[in-house]
């Protein structure tokens, strides 16, 4: 099945919206598949959750762009992470003009490339806290 999430910045018009939804449902999602919302990027995203719990093994969250997942890495690994959990795939209907399908042997190294990007930042916000932290201890023994 084909799940469609949009999301759009609370300064975009609601246009915006509906364009997006015209993209997902001409890929092939249902209208009643498809997931959306108007955030900030730091709100938190309940239809996003929604529609990753509703994926099954095999489904397909299909997004217009990589940015409506999130803007950080380590935000989209753990949404990565989620979906590889539950064997679902990932539709990136844009990716500087083309479009990419984890589900296909280009698609996978794709989605591997991006798991490996978040890993990278998740990986660099550990060593700063454990820094952070071996300075906090310097700081009391002192």
């Amino acid at each position: 099945m084909l799940i469609g999430y949009s999301r759009i910045g609370n300064v975009q018009p609601q246009s915006d919206v509906e364009l997006e939804r015209m993209s997902l449902m001409s890929y092939g999602c249902a209208a009643s598949n498809i997931y959306s919302e108007q955030t900030a990027s730091s709100d938190s995203r309940p239809q996003l959750d929604l529609a990753i719990n509703s994926l099954r093994s095999g489904d397909k969250l299909v997004v217009e762009r990589l940015a409506t997942l999130g803007y950080t890495a380590s935000g989209l690994g753990n949404i990565l992470l989620k979906m590889e959990e539950r064997s679902a795939f990932l539709v990136i209907l844009d990716v500087a003009g083309q479009s990419m399908d984890s589900s296909t042997k280009i698609g996978v190294r794709m989605f591997r490339t991006l798991q490996a990007v978040a890993d990278l930042s998740i990986q660099q916000d550990r060593e700063k806290k454990m820094e952070n932290l071996a300075k906090s201890r310097k700081k009391i023994d002192s």
